[in-house]
């Protein structure tokens, strides 16, 4: 179980359509997003529309890459391309599947809030996401993940991340920007497993 915890570009368009267009042919042009220096000390920085990813220049994107593409989501075929095709960078593949699985979990849960930014912090081991946890919320647990409310940003690491958890977590950071006050941490946790068991579903 994943928790919350309350510690206080031009994808639009073109993933708009991949949630429901069954009928187009003409696979949308795909910004080319690259990674640079962001503000978090040793970190690099995806701009996606929503979705921001930070990660260490040693991080194996490839495998990250991977990992968030595991389960299956419901996408008409002719935009599986965005997430696949060589000739788009590993950056701009692993936002497009990030700015879906967050559109994917809105979905789900029926709720569409104002999001301006959601991050994702990859961490370089497991031993590392633990410390930042320590850090935060003063909790020595072994989680692959964890949302900080307060940060709005999800925390992993690049042996741990994968779509599941990621969805799981995304669902946190929408019933935190949904609700004015946040929820009790036991019905966010029940609403977050709901995104996890219909991810897949049609």
């Amino acid at each position: 179980m994943y928790k919350m915890f309350f510690t206080g570009i031009f994808l639009t368009g073109v993933l708009g359509a991949l949630a429901c267009a069954q009928e187009a042919t003409a696979l949308p042009p795909v910004p080319v997003i690259a990674a640079v220096p962001t503000g978090v000390e040793g970190f690099l920085e995806v701009k996606g529309n929503t979705v921001y990813l930070y990660y260490l220049p040693t991080t194996n994107l490839r495998k990250i890459e991977a990992r968030l593409r595991s389960r299956y989501l419901p996408l008409a075929p002719q935009y599986r391309e965005l997430f696949t095709s060589p000739s788009y960078p590993v950056e701009s593949r692993i936002s497009a599947r990030l700015q879906f699985l967050l559109m994917r979990v809105e979905d789900i849960l029926g709720m569409k809030p104002l999001i301006a930014k959601v991050s994702i912090e990859v961490l370089g081991s497991r031993r590392d996401l633990q410390a930042k946890c320590f850090e935060l919320v003063h909790a020595n647990e072994a989680y692959k993940a964890f949302y900080a409310h307060g940060l709005r940003t999800i925390f992993s690491s690049e042996q741990d991340i994968i779509d599941s958890i990621i969805a799981h977590e995304l669902g946190h950071a929408v019933i935190d920007h949904y609700f004015m006050v946040p929820p009790p941490s036991k019905v966010a946790e029940l609403l977050a497993g709901y995104v996890d068991e219909h991810l897949e579903r049609e």
